[in-house]
């Protein structure tokens, strides 16, 4: 059961991936929409496994543990194996839009991926395209399909890799994400989830010394987000936009738009066997580029240092521990918005007491771009504990607790978000998998940055591979 989470901005998913390795995490099919208990925007969801520049975490737990029974085996051709997939999933949301009163609806997603990976005993290529059609028939306006292609490929050049990596998503913000723009005037009105779009290129070089390795990397993305739409409920219609206002309400969304480059330079050294140490050094400079950026507040092109140092140690095979710590600065051009520095971090912990059993704890800290104008961003804070257990073979369950929360730089604004869920998946042979899940998401915060909610989504998926 994939941990859903909306990525705010492109930093804290970099800061991950410059730790366990080049590239950013990523799940093996665009998921059904569960609740969601973070906002990002949902980048490692959408990047297919397998493509090289996008890379995995690693270590061997009840969900990443091979099953030979049960995998599919794609279908070869050439030097490439090619891995269709398919799966469709119902059930039911008890408040889609987040707003008062609650509005339940059925729901169905149906999704599809179709990906290559090289089988080259030295270099590797590989890429997918992925499509999901979210359909929400009771709430008018909560339809939505998202799509994503990506490409990626390594060099080895004598004991170095070169890594080169692309990727376009269009994607969609629901309604009941953090700081999710939303209208409830009194009542009567609501927006569409935000369509966005975002673009990738990548490029890092690992040169290895032995036991010491160097990765310099740099990263190109562009965030293009569209105007809302306004629906009316009860029968309400709303007006049509003036001037980019509907009832004094902004519509336009591209005051968000921004190019980000991000360049960085990693330095691991292994004194053991799956043993190693790491120093990151970062520069993001976020550029926002709308002609509108300025329409609802002052500019806000920032530049962030970060200065990181971690560890990856493996202690047994029954315990890992995975640490990044250090300290981010942030300087915004226009002096409206203080410059911010705070600590930020992650911690991994796994523990599998037994083969059949992994209890993971992250936690995490960020400093993030807040969707609001009036605000120049937030420190975000997230622990989540997981435990997945392999009842059979073929049969896995999963359930989790978490907890985030949000304080919003430069003004007395705070969210929290509570969450939890429970899943079993169905291994019925190599071809078909089944999935039920039930993830449940409670917000509280300041009002003025969104309403406080409570969801609950109860999913059935099945899923076809090949």
């Amino acid at each position: 059961m994939a941990y859903l989470r909306l990525l705010q901005q492109l930093r804290s998913v970099r800061s991950r991936a410059l730790f366990w390795g080049a590239g950013l995490a990523v799940a093996a099919l665009i998921p059904a929409a569960k609740a969601q208990l973070a906002d990002r925007y949902m980048l490692d969801l959408y990047f297919p496994t397998g493509i090289p520049g996008y890379g995995t975490e690693p270590g061997t737990t009840v969900l990443s543990r091979a099953r030979p029974f049960y995998e599919p085996l794609g279908v070869r051709v050439g030097d490439f194996i090619i891995r269709p997939e398919v799966g469709e999933a119902i059930g039911y949301n008890n408040n889609v839009t987040g707003l008062s009163p609650a509005q339940g609806s059925f729901t169905a997603e149906t999704t599809a991926k179709i990906g290559f990976a090289s089988d080259w005993a030295r270099n590797s290529l590989g890429g997918a395209v992925a499509v999901s059609n979210s359909q929400v028939p009771g709430v008018e306006g909560q339809n939505f399909t998202n799509w994503s292609v990506a490409l990626g490929g390594t060099y080895q050049i004598s004991n170095d890799v070169l890594t080169l990596a692309g990727s376009y998503l269009s994607l969609s913000q629901p309604t009941t994400a953090l700081q999710s723009t939303q209208f409830n005037v009194p009542g009567f009105l609501y927006t569409a989830p935000v369509p966005f779009t975002m673009a990738d290129m990548r490029a890092a070089y690992t040169a290895n010394f032995g036991r010491i390795s160097l990765t310099p990397a740099f990263d190109y993305s562009q965030l293009r987000f569209s105007n809302l739409q306004l629906f009316g409920v009860n029968g309400f219609v709303p007006p049509p936009p003036v001037g980019g206002f509907v009832l004094g309400i902004p519509v336009q969304q591209d005051y968000r738009n921004r190019n980000l480059y991000d360049a960085s330079i990693t330095g691991r050294y292994e004194f053991a066997p799956e043993r190693d140490l790491v120093v990151v050094l970062r520069d993001v400079v976020a550029s926002y580029i709308s002609p509108n950026a300025n329409l609802f507040g002052p500019n806000r092109d920032s530049n962030a240092f970060q200065a990181l140092v971690g560890l990856d140690y493996t202690a047994s095979a029954v315990w890992r521990y995975r640490v990044l710590v250090g300290v981010e600065t942030r300087q915004f051009q226009n002096s409206v918005y203080p410059n911010h520095t705070a600590p930020i971090a992650e911690v991994d912990v796994i523990w599998q007491p037994t083969g059949l059993t992994t209890v993971t704890l992250r936690a995490l800290r960020t400093i993030e771009d807040a969707a609001d104008e009036n605000v120049a961003g937030y420190d975000f804070n997230s622990a989540r504990l997981q435990v997945d257990h392999e009842l059979r073979r073929n049969i896995l369950l999963t359930g989790y607790v978490g907890l985030q929360h949000v304080n919003y730089i430069g003004a007395d604004a705070t969210q929290t978000f509570y969450g939890g869920g429970a899943g079993i998946t169905y291994l019925v042979n190599r071809n078909v998998r089944v999935e039920v899940t039930d993830d449940v998401v409670s917000l509280t915060g300041t009002q003025s940055f969104g309403p406080s909610y409570t969801q609950n989504i109860a999913l059935l998926a099945v899923k076809l591979a090949m």
